[in-house]
């Protein structure tokens, strides 16, 4: 399993680092969690095209998270795009049907497609799993942001090996989420003395881990204030594994 930080960054414009978004390939599949804006373009830095693509999860629904759903529904409707061999199927919590119904009101047939190019399926806001392939299983948490947000976690041959949050405040699922997993990609969004309602500081990420009996813990999501501060100090008070902070292409091999 090959996993690659597409980006590592927030809503806000960065020339550092892009919105979320968090690649997965596997032998059998590709997958993609979230698609903030610019995701797309991100993506063909490394070899991967949006026909690529055989799974979409979303963790939430605010617009860092997935504004290029809408550029992938309107680059598909290009008719120099074959037809796929198979639906890019779309996971994400309730709600998303919904959302895309009314981006349909807004942009009409230029992002209307049939269920042979995406497959939307929502799944419930609690603990549950999913079979993604034979070998691939999906785990889905939720997640202290909002009413619809999931975490994710992706065991192969049931070796944990990948978690990745999306944005949460602490809660005891993400500490589930993260269990034993060879790599917790967590969200980490202000630096030490600067907590927002529904997010992480450095500590709190480090405590969830710890608790998580994580082996990698990759902190993720940074807003313009964590760049050039220490991050890791505080997070390693309470962690003791290995802590990687995310960059925009950065590539794990699990």
């Amino acid at each position: 399993m090959k996993v690659t930080i597409i980006g590592s960054g927030t809503g806000l414009p960065s020339l550092k680092r892009g919105s979320p978004a968090i690649l997965v390939q596997t032998e059998e599949v590709t997958l993609l969690m979230d698609s903030g804006p610019g995701t797309l373009r991100q993506l063909l830095k490394v070899g991967i095209s949006l026909v690529d693509i055989d799974y979409l999860l979303y963790t939430h629904f605010h617009p860092d998270h997935t504004l290029d759903f809408l550029a992938l529904c309107f680059a598909l409707k290009n008719p120099d795009i074959a037809p796929l061999p198979k639906p890019i199927a779309v996971l994400a919590g309730q709600g998303f049907q919904d959302l895309y119904s009314k981006l349909q009101m807004g942009y009409g047939h230029w992002i209307t497609l049939p269920e042979e190019t995406i497959k939307i399926e929502e799944l419930p806001i609690e603990t549950g799993v999913r079979t993604l392939t034979k070998h691939l299983t999906l785990r889905f948490y939720p997640m202290n942001h909002t009413a619809s947000s999931l975490g994710y976690r992706l065991e192969q041959d049931g070796i944990v090996n990948l978690a990745y949050s999306g944005d949460t405040d602490t809660c005891n699922s993400a500490v589930e989420l993260g269990g034993n997993t060879d790599l917790f990609i967590l969200e980490c969004s202000f630096p030490e003395g600067q907590k927002r309602p529904g997010h992480l500081t450095p500590s709190l990420a480090g405590i969830i881990a710890q608790k998580a009996h994580a082996r990698t813990l990759v902190l993720n999501h940074f807003y313009p204030q964590c760049e050039d501060v220490d991050l890791v100090g505080p997070c390693t008070q309470h962690f003791n594994g290995r802590v990687i902070l995310a960059e925009d292409m950065m590539p794990f091999e699990l």
